[in-house]
């Protein structure tokens, strides 16, 4: 259950498992057995990465994030191609 939160509440965590069992059915422990359709409704962003940088998964909350679509980064290498400033 997600509980609404004042908005001059003070943040004390992030999203974490405990927070989001209850309002999405699935298992939650590893994102390698989530499908796309999974991801897409997860209520924040989403990039699964190779061990290589290579993009394979990408929410659509990380889309409206990084207004981009996931079409435009899936298969480039996040690191050298998306977000170099995170290398």
């Amino acid at each position: 259950m997600l509980v609404e939160r004042s908005p001059d509440a003070p943040v004390t965590h992030a999203i974490c498992l405990s927070c989001v069992v209850d309002e999405y059915p699935f298992p939650n422990e590893t994102i390698e057995s989530m499908s796309h359709e999974q991801l897409n409704r997860l209520p924040f962003g989403v990039i699964q990465i190779a061990g290589d940088g290579t993009i394979l998964n990408y929410n659509e909350t990380e889309c409206s994030i990084a207004s981009t679509r996931a079409a435009e980064v899936i298969s480039e290498n996040f690191f050298n191609e998306v977000a170099p400033c995170s290398a």
